[in-house]
Parts: structure tokens; C-alpha cells; sequence
């Protein structure tokens, strides 16, 4: 995950604070990650990204690893296919990509660009009275794997 993420909150809007830990997960080998701690709570936030250079029409996969740090912890992605900075904005993956749990999961899913800018979201919930749930995330990757055909050209017969 790299830098120039930009924090957000939910309503009951908890504060919300991202860090970028040292000690990487196993299943990916690397030295670090995305971490959000929701210090209310209840309600959820976390971190979004522009994605820029995007083909309009084309269909594009995020995938990675998520987990939260306890059995109540809710981890989400989803994405804005045009850039949008309103957590409404946001939809599903296809499939949707959620995970409820403390074990790293890899995840992947698919968005069709409507824009030559979306919004990735990488969000946290926590669903218990405790404090300082966090969710985690680690190697997201966005691949387009299928550009639009460009539309055909009207085939002209003539007889003779």
C-alpha cells in the first residue's frame, strides 16, 4: 500500500487514525501495512485513494489482504468508479469484499470504470462496545483486465 491516502470517517463518525505498520503479515511476505484503528466505539471509517488513468467502460480487479484484529472487527473495500471524496458514493465489488474476523484473508474482486478517475476504499467497522478496533490491509493491487471493445463499424453491402 503506498502513500497518499486520505482518512474519512462514518457516521456515528468515530476518530479515525491510519498508520502504516512495520511488522508485514506472513501471507505476503512484505514489511508493511495499512492499519485503522476506530477508536469509538461503534460507526467505521478508514482510508480512500484516487485511482487515476482509468479507461471508461473498462473492468478492473482490486485485490489484496485484509483482516481486523478481532472477531467483531468488519473489514470492507469498495470502490467510487468516478473520484469522489462521499463514502456514499461507494459501491461493491463484484463479488462484494467484506470479511468479519482476526485472520489475514486475501481478497479480490471487480469495478467497471464510469470515469477516468474511482476511489478506492478500504474500510473498518468495529461492531463491539470495545475500543481501538482495528482493521488492516495489506498489498492492494489495481489491475484492469479488460478494456472496452471499440464499437464496430457499420458493415455496408452492395449487390451488383
Amino acid at each position: 500500500i503506498a502513500t497518499g491516502w486520505s482518512g474519512y470517517q462514518r457516521t456515528p463518525n468515530p476518530t479515525t487514525v491510519y498508520t502504516f505498520q512495520t511488522a508485514g503479515p506472513p501471507e505476503t511476505g512484505s514489511f508493511a501495512y495499512q492499519q485503522i484503528a476506530n477508536t469509538s466505539s461503534t460507526g467505521g471509517g478508514g482510508v480512500r485513494q484516487d485511482i487515476t488513468g482509468c479507461t471508461i467502460g473498462a473492468t478492473y480487479t482490486i485485490a489484496g489482504w485484509m483482516r481486523g484484529n478481532s472477531t467483531n472487527s468488519t473489514v470492507t473495500v469498495k470502490v467510487s468508479p468516478t473520484a469522489s471524496t462521499t463514502w456514499s458514493t461507494a459501491v461493491n465489488l463484484n463479488p462484494p469484499q467484506t470479511y468479519t474476523g482476526a485472520s489475514w484473508t486475501n481478497f479480490s474482486g471487480t469495478v467497471t470504470a464510469t470515469s477516468t478517475s474511482m476511489t478506492l476504499w478500504l474500510d473498518g467497522q468495529t461492531g463491539s462496545t470495545a475500543l481501538n478496533k482495528a482493521e488492516c490491509f495489506d498489498a492492494v493491487t489495481v489491475t484492469c483486465v479488460g478494456a472496452p471493445l471499440p464499437p464496430s463499424a457499420p458493415i455496408s453491402c452492395s449487390s451488383t
